[in-house]
């Protein structure tokens, strides 16, 4: 059964959706019961869930779809099965216009232990860098590059500098570019979390914002949290607060008319959120890789030490 900071993960994303909240939660749980059968745990499912209720598709296309794709990224990109529903569910994100989706990418991008060749040998790294339509090297360098710059920050090889420099490759955002902004968003966030790589990367992916602001949402988000939800404990709340935070848009006054009626105040500082491509990721990877773990599929790969974002290579 799923713990309230779950739910609350769940309620964010689908409060993202356009449409009338009742005809949203209903599609929620008919997409839920329509994936009930996959081999995942129910964190896993969650999320699947909500990635097929927000999809374009009719319900039963796209649970048809996410079964199918469990099976292909299992059979072409040799994800393992523990695995394998929450890859699936993003590289369904990265559906084409044509309808395809990027399983070939995501098998240029993951690690192949036979062959010894890939990209990453994070799966959810790896399709995470799939969704991107960019040209695979090009997205490859970038993706390189970024690694390198959390290694000059003094960050050792771990599946969070995989996730984070995942992150930040698909973002519009280049590694000279964001070097100053990484650097003061993660020392504002060595504050709250002991381990803040992938928050980090998050929150500084964000173009629309500077990491001030970007800090000072998170910290806006977090009090309205805190006193809508005071049984979480900091970590989870900390980490609904970046999943809020995602799709933000910094919206400017370009043109004013001046004979226009007074209206609702909008304009410059307005915030308006669009669905961003991986948000049913962001609370899992920050609230801790020990339960991260167990919504992704990393017991494999990770010893379970809970903590805000970390863990080594195992």
């Amino acid at each position: 059964m799923a713990d309230n900071s779950n739910l609350w993960s769940i309620a964010i994303g689908l409060a993202r959706l356009e449409g009338d909240p009742q005809k949203v939660c209903e599609r929620y749980i008919n997409a839920f019961e329509s994936i009930k059968d996959l081999d995942a745990t129910v964190e896993n499912r969650m999320m699947a869930a909500e990635i097929v209720a927000a999809s374009k598709l009719e319900l039963q296309e796209g649970s048809s779809a996410l079964h199918d794709l469990v099976g292909a990224v299992k059979l072409r990109a040799n994800i393992p099965k523990e695995q394998a529903a929450g890859v699936a569910a993003t590289i369904m994100v990265g559906r084409r216009y044509d309808g395809t989706y990027p399983v070939d990418r995501l098998a240029q991008f993951a690690w192949n232990e036979d062959a010894k060749e890939g990209v990453t040998r994070s799966c959810e790294a790896a399709a995470i860098l799939a969704t991107d339509q960019t040209d695979a090297d090009r997205l490859t360098v970038k993706f390189q590059l970024f690694r390198s710059l959390f290694e000059s920050f003094g960050y050792e090889e771990s599946e969070d500098m995989e996730l984070a420099s995942a992150f930040m490759a698909v973002s519009e955002l280049n590694p000279d570019d964001v070097k100053t902004k990484l650097t003061i968003v993660l020392d504002g966030l060595k504050n709250y979390l002991q381990y803040p790589l992938v928050a980090g990367a998050i929150l500084a992916s964000i173009p629309t914002l500077e990491a001030n602001e970007a800090l000072e949402l998170m910290e806006r988000a977090y009090g309205i949290l805190v006193t809508a939800a005071p049984e979480l404990d900091r970590t989870a709340l900390l980490a609904l607060s970046v999943r809020m935070l995602p799709g933000v848009e910094n919206r400017l006054i370009k043109k004013v008319d001046a004979t226009a009626r007074a209206a609702a105040p909008s304009g410059a500082g307005e915030y308006v959120a669009r669905p961003p491509i991986f948000f049913p990721w962001v609370y899992y990877i920050v609230l801790s890789h020990a339960y991260y773990v167990r919504y992704a599929g990393y017991a494999s790969a990770h010893p379970a030490h809970p903590h805000g974002v970390g863990g080594f290579w195992g």
